[in-house]
């Protein structure tokens, strides 16, 4: 009490014997003598605590100490520890309680089922590779760490990570003392990983589609091995953004709507997809189709596609063949009346600048077929048809709009209109030295501006312009024929 006054230390303990009246005999305690603070400078409070030392001493026996609860929870946390000799079998010393229950064994099957062997215990066709790393790695230090299997008691296999360290004891001999870690879950998961990546790899090597990943913040494309295989030369991988606009390999008529794509995939748009001519080593295109699919970090951010191209260029060429079918003249082979009015709505929306639309009509078509027969009227039909086509399909498409009808879409300013029609009308005349029945046909053309130009303006002025010839050329065959009589 003293030293607690005159020295201010703030606690004191001393054991005493005092004398218990009850069970008339001496008795131990622990008296603790606290100073506590009362607020008041000139007054020192103390508080005496005494306790039982047989209680104390009960109590301790009842409950490990924090040491024990140390090694207690470390051995659940681990999965158990187990000591045992370097021998060839690896005898066993000592296995903690938790390691015999996560296996399933009691002490007694351990001795009577395995001889106490741990080797035993392995897996057999882990055993000879637990023995030569086990003795490999003491070769060079005095700590092992392996993975293994274990059967327990009820047929599972559990993987076990073990690490030990190498004691020597007073006699020489060599003891392994070890910590064994439950890693099954972990074995598993990094098994069904390395099934879920041969998978992928079997279907890769299976599939004709190309499967690539983009990273976006880095702008690097991880291509598959079989874009190679299919196109014949490496594909852009770095910059791949920056390299796209100016890529040989890309049809040019589908470079806005990819780079469109990517950029709206970048931006964040979940998925997307489009169609494009991809070109192989030999120059020759084919149809794909491409799949995008966005994955997105914590915050929201787009920082991969992953995406498939697939091979659709039968698929398309089929379907392109179909149209080119339904939309062609059986008789002449030019397209019909359906297929010239889309081209010239497509023309006057603005998409592919001015041009000329040039309107061909076979005169007096009708006495043909009242004269020769229809038979002979198809002929003549498809004669003309032909020459048509030879003046006119390397500067346009050809459309035949009506029975003896025809007009042609072409990218033509004026002048060169006039001088395409005057081709047109020689090879026509050349034509019908050989065949005198050929008939005659009337020409007209406008051309259009989509800026200020409708359908239907333009139509009316070729129309009228084919009038006027057709009135010409009658008033000219009038002539020639009354000169002749």
């Amino acid at each position: 009490m003293q030293r607690i006054i005159d020295e201010g230390v703030p606690r004191v303990t001393r054991t005493y014997r005092v004398l218990d009246r009850a069970r008339r005999s001496w008795v131990r305690r622990r008296f603790t003598l606290l100073r506590v603070d009362p607020g008041d400078p000139r007054r020192q409070n103390l508080l005496l605590i005494w306790q039982d030392m047989a209680s104390l001493a009960h109590r301790s026996a009842a409950e490990p100490n924090l040491q024990e609860r140390e090694q207690w929870a470390l051995a659940r946390l681990l999965g158990g520890v187990q000591q045992c000799r370097n021998d060839r079998q690896f005898t066993l010393v000592q296995m903690s309680r938790d390691l015999r229950e996560l296996l399933g064994y009691t002490e007694q099957e351990l001795s009577e089922r395995f001889h106490g062997h741990y080797l035993e215990l392995i897996y057999p066709a882990d055993r000879d590779e637990t023995v030569r790393e086990t003795a490999l790695q003491l070769e060079q230090g005095d700590m092992v760490e392996l993975e293994y299997r274990v059967q327990t008691k009820d047929g599972r296999l559990l993987w076990l990570l073990e690490k030990s360290w190498l004691t020597v004891g007073e006699d020489g001999g060599e003891t392994l003392v070890g910590a064994m870690i439950d890693v099954t879950r972990t074995r598993q998961a990094e098994e069904e990983l390395r099934r879920s990546i041969e998978r992928h790899r079997i279907i890769l090597e299976q599939t004709d589609d190309v499967i690539f990943e983009w990273d976006i913040p880095a702008d690097r494309v991880d291509w598959p091995e079989n874009w190679e295989k299919k196109f014949g030369y490496k594909p852009i991988s770095q910059n791949f953004s920056g390299q796209v606009a100016g890529a040989s390999h890309l049809h040019p008529e589908d470079m806005p709507e990819v780079l469109q794509l990517m950029k709206k995939i970048a931006a964040g748009m979940p998925y997307g997809e489009c169609e494009l001519r991809l070109a192989d080593a030999a120059g020759r295109y084919r149809w794909c189709r491409g799949r995008v699919t966005t994955q997105f970090d914590d915050l929201g951010n787009a920082v991969r596609a992953v995406g498939v191209l697939t091979d659709v260029d039968k698929e398309r060429r089929a379907a392109l063949a179909l149209k080119e079918q339904a939309e062609r003249d059986g008789l002449t082979g030019a397209y019909n009346r359906g297929a010239g009015r889309r081209r010239i709505e497509h023309l006057l929306s603005g998409q592919e600048g001015g041009g000329a639309l040039l309107l061909l009509d076979i005169d007096d078509f009708k006495q043909i077929n009242d004269t020769y027969g229809h038979g002979e009227g198809d002929s003549m039909l498809s004669e003309v048809g032909d020459v048509i086509y030879a003046s006119f399909s390397h500067v346009g498409h050809c459309y035949r709009i009506g029975g003896d009808e025809f007009c042609v879409i072409a990218h033509l300013p004026d002048s060169a209109a006039e001088s395409q029609l005057s081709d047109f009308l020689r090879r026509l005349t050349a034509q019908r030295e050989q065949c005198e029945r050929l008939p005659h046909v009337s020409v007209g053309y406008a051309c259009y501006h989509p800026e200020r130009d409708s359908i239907e303006d333009v139509i009316a002025r070729a129309d009228q312009m084919m009038y006027h010839y057709k009135r010409k050329l009658k008033d000219t065959v009038q002539l020639a024929g009354d000169a002749s009589e």
